[in-house]
């Protein structure tokens, strides 16, 4: 549900956001308070009407708008060009090398088509400053600069599409809870803006993103405190930091004070992580120091691996 809230942010569509917004409200308000009798009633009218509303959208979208199309188009420059053409005359050339025996021209052919629709990952990033545009007004906050280095990759389409969402819940999360506002941060001698580093390694087989913020850092005490609450960890056991880090993967588990149309950390995490999986990516929480036991607001990284069949390095 916090997934669709943000997309739905994401592209302005301002009554699917509230309308879903409202519904978390109503999961918390039951969440918090167990004694209440839960009103199945309510839930699924309220599951219904938000149905509706992406079934209007989805309406639009094909009917009023013609957008309905079974053909997977690949953007290759200002152009959109059919994913099944492209493999056709893959499959042409292919039969072709293995008419006519190895030869670079046709090699070097393949590769150039293989390559279509591959974007830069700072092409992707350049697009989701858009989203962090309007959080940046909701939050009162600038938008973090957000830097890239290491060594530089393009993604294929499909790695492109499961990144983006992805992308958007990290940036997200980082500006809504990691990075202070601009009054704490000048307390802290920091400067007012926040920073967002992408560090891109290669490894044998994989690209390996690691995603860190100059922020306050995850809230081990706060996680741990709700995870206890919730009765997810028995109040009188020990935890280890690294183990209350992965809680942000923990579906309905949050380290915000409240539900907003913005926060609702757990919930987009952990379904931006399945996605990815569906994908042959991954999605983990690392501590910066793996040793670290003190529970409060520590410095860590998110880390995406991409198989290398899904970029070009």
């Amino acid at each position: 549900m916090h997934t669709l809230k943000g997309n739905a942010r994401t592209h302005q569509f301002n009554y699917l956001t509230e309308r879903v917004h409202r519904i978390e409200q109503t999961y918390e308000l039951y969440q918090n308070h167990p004694e209440l009798n839960w009103d199945n009633g309510l839930l699924i009218r309220e599951l219904d009407e938000a149905k509706s509303i992406v079934d209007l959208y989805t309406q639009t979208n094909q009917q009023k708008l013609g957008r309905q199309t079974t053909t997977h188009l690949l953007p290759v420059d200002e152009h959109l060009v059919s994913e099944q053409k492209i493999n056709h005359i893959l499959q042409l050339l292919t039969k072709t090398e293995d008419a006519c025996g190895p030869n670079k021209t046709l090699t070097d052919l393949k590769q150039s088509i293989q390559s279509l629709g591959f974007q830069p990952l700072q092409t992707l990033v350049d697009q989701t400053c858009d989203v962090l545009s309007q959080l940046s007004q909701a939050l009162n906050k600038p938008v973090p600069n957000i830097e890239i280095t290491g060594h530089p990759i393009s993604l294929s389409p499909l790695a492109h599409n499961a990144l983006s969402n992805t992308l958007i819940h990290i940036f997200t999360n980082a500006m809504d809870h990691g990075i202070e506002s601009p009054e704490e941060r000048t307390s802290a001698n920091k400067p007012t803006c926040g920073r967002i580093g992408i560090n891109i390694t290669l490894g044998q087989d994989n690209v390996v993103l690691h995603i860190t913020d100059d922020g306050r850092g995850l809230a081990l005490h706060k996680l741990h405190q709700i995870a206890v609450n919730r009765q997810i960890y028995p109040a009188n056991e020990i935890q280890k930091a690294h183990d209350i880090a992965q809680l942000i993967f923990h579906p309905a588990l949050s380290s915000a004070d409240q539900v907003t149309d913005i926060s609702g950390r757990g919930i987009g995490l952990e379904a931006a992580r399945s996605f990815l999986i569906e994908h042959n990516m991954t999605l983990e929480v690392e501590l910066i120091d793996p040793l670290s036991t003190e529970l409060n607001f520590t410095a860590f990284q998110f880390v995406i691996t991409i198989p290398k069949a899904l970029c070009m390095t």
